[in-house]
């Protein structure tokens, strides 16, 4: 299973950005919030849509 983080800031199209914990591009620490480990990216998803309406997957690591 991977661990997930979703960030604490919206992206420039307006939504929290899902990351894997082996990306590339993830950001600070301050600015993540702990999802919790799936084997699928879409329950991530689902449990970050319970803290922020609009969330979207890293391009880098979830494409």
């Amino acid at each position: 299973m991977a661990e997930f983080f979703v960030t604490r800031n919206e992206t420039e199209d307006k939504t929290h950005q899902i990351h894997s914990k082996t990306c590339d591009h993830l950001p600070e620490e301050s600015a993540l919030m702990y999802i919790g480990a799936y084997a699928r990216k879409e329950a991530a998803e689902a449990d970050a849509t319970f803290y922020y309406k609009s969330v979207s997957y890293c391009p880098k690591c979830l494409a």
